[in-house]
């Protein structure tokens, strides 16, 4: 992902976290979810135990990493953009004036 350092690359970062973290979330909710139903239904084993209790644990990680991703989008949306936009006005401001 590469990053402009402008108001536009912000928001278009932003927009591109968002939608990471929404295909992590079907990510962990779906493809995690057989992947440990898989484990309960191929072995039975103190192994196949730990693999599933290290899936799960994992799983319940998710949500926690998609929400500081989010929370990072919303911050990059709501206040990095517009400190670029306003710092682009007043230099666009200040070049117009001269």
């Amino acid at each position: 992902m590469e990053m402009i350092w402008n108001a536009d690359g912000c928001k278009r970062v932003s927009s591109q976290l968002n939608e990471s973290a929404n295909k992590l979330m079907g990510l962990i909710t779906s493809e995690l979810e057989q992947s440990i139903n898989m484990a309960k239904n191929a072995y039975s084993s103190a192994s196949a135990d730990e693999i599933i209790r290290t899936l799960k644990q994992l799983q319940g990680k998710g949500p926690d990493f998609i929400n500081a991703v989010k929370r990072c989008s919303a911050y990059l949306s709501s206040t990095v953009a517009p400190a670029y936009e306003a710092a682009e006005r007043k230099a666009a401001n200040s070049v117009g004036s001269n």
